[in-house]
């Protein structure tokens, strides 16, 4: 199980927190299977990004698991794979989640809503379901 009493309380604060975040969720979440690029500016005021994995998705936010840690409040661009579609969202928490994060985001420019509106929007004939 844990090798020390530290592990044991590092696991556990880390569990707390994540309960904590899942606790604090409005609406309905559906799991989520798609890659999602994430960009944002890093500390040395460059723009980086990585390939995170979907966890699940709601009508305000997603859930991503990657393999860096991002400030609260930051704010990135989101890239659904595959479906041509991209948002701007914030971070509103980022919890240690085995060896990669987990990031709780709010899309602050969102998702197209309907068929119609994401090829308008996007100029796609015929947008990919994402969930």
């Amino acid at each position: 199980m844990f090798a020390t009493v530290q592990e044991a309380g590092k696991q556990s604060i880390e569990d707390a927190a994540l309960a904590a975040a899942v606790e604090t969720r409005r609406g309905p979440r559906y799991p989520m299977t798609v890659a999602v690029r994430v960009g944002w500016i890093d500390d040395e005021k460059r723009m980086s990004y990585t390939v995170a994995e979907g966890m699940d998705i709601s009508e305000a936010g997603l859930a991503v698991r990657m393999a860096h840690r991002l400030r609260e409040s930051a704010l990135v661009h989101l890239e659904l794979a595959g479906s041509g579609m991209s948002a701007v969202a914030r971070v509103r928490n980022c919890v240690r989640h085995g060896a990669a994060w987990r990031v709780g985001l709010e899309v602050t420019s969102a998702f197209p809503s309907d068929r119609g509106e994401a090829a308008g929007v996007f100029g796609a004939a015929d947008p990919v379901a994402v969930v």
